[in-house]
């Protein structure tokens, strides 16, 4: 099934309520990972489980403060001397949710960015293009070619959430990863094998498993410091 844009992402056909416990459990999953990582604090492979746990969260909770905006007594009142009508509530809970489920990739994309080229840093294979990065990595862990893929769709996700679209020299792309078909054609909106929330999951699931593999890959490096570990905040 393909995804439409006229398709409401707050469909009742999908329950939320079970998509919600599903995200918890990549949540729960990463700060496992985390808690059992046997690399040193501030070290980038121990800690994008725990940037992975903040975005997860940061979608988990979203998705469920959405349900206060078709609510009579929501946060909107608190803002307004009277609650908004309710259709402009639910105007709203669809912005809110496409915003939360696009931002997510994007935010999402920059922690795994920033974990990949630190990596590819240490073994001097990091290039301007974080795909070539990519590459490089596959070949110096022999990393598989379903790897690739997923990346692969996992940067258009990106892009479409940063440039509004899908640009590419290319008019059409299509990418096949573990039995589902993904689709990116220039001047219409993506098709996705499945809703927005379900790809949100799907994509960081997998994401997680890539990143288990490559720190398993990488154990014979000793440290790659995490780069935000060095960033100080003062507070007034």
């Amino acid at each position: 099934m393909k995804v439409e844009e006229k398709e409401k992402i707050h469909s009742p056909l999908i329950d939320m309520k079970k998509k919600v416990i599903e995200i918890n459990v990549l949540a729960k999953r990463s700060k496992k990972n985390f808690d059992n990582s046997n690399y040193r604090e501030n070290d980038i492979r121990k800690e994008i489980y725990i940037y992975m746990v903040s975005e997860l969260q940061f979608l988990m909770l979203g998705i469920m403060l959405s349900k206060e905006l078709t609510s009579y007594k929501c946060f909107w009142s608190k803002w307004k001397n009277s609650p908004l009508e309710e259709d402009i509530m639910k105007m709203h809970k669809d912005d809110f949710l496409n915003s939360l489920y696009n931002g997510f990739y994007f935010l999402f994309f920059v922690r795994v960015e920033n974990y990949l080229r630190l990596i590819a840093n240490h073994i001097q294979k990091e290039k301007f293009s974080i795909m070539e990065t990519f590459e490089n990595l596959v070949k110096e862990y022999n990393l598989s070619n379903d790897d690739k893929k997923l990346f692969s769709i996992f940067s258009e996700l990106r892009n479409l959430s940063h440039n509004g679209g899908f640009y590419s020299n290319k008019n059409n792309k299509s990418v096949e990863f573990k039995g589902y078909k993904f689709i990116f054609e220039k001047g219409n909106s993506t098709k996705l094998p499945f809703s927005m929330i379900e790809s949100n999951i799907f994509i960081a699931e997998h994401i997680i498993d890539l990143i288990e593999k490559i720190n398993q890959k990488t154990e014979k490096i000793d440290y790659i410091e995490d780069n935000y570990a060095k960033i100080e905040f003062t507070y007034e």
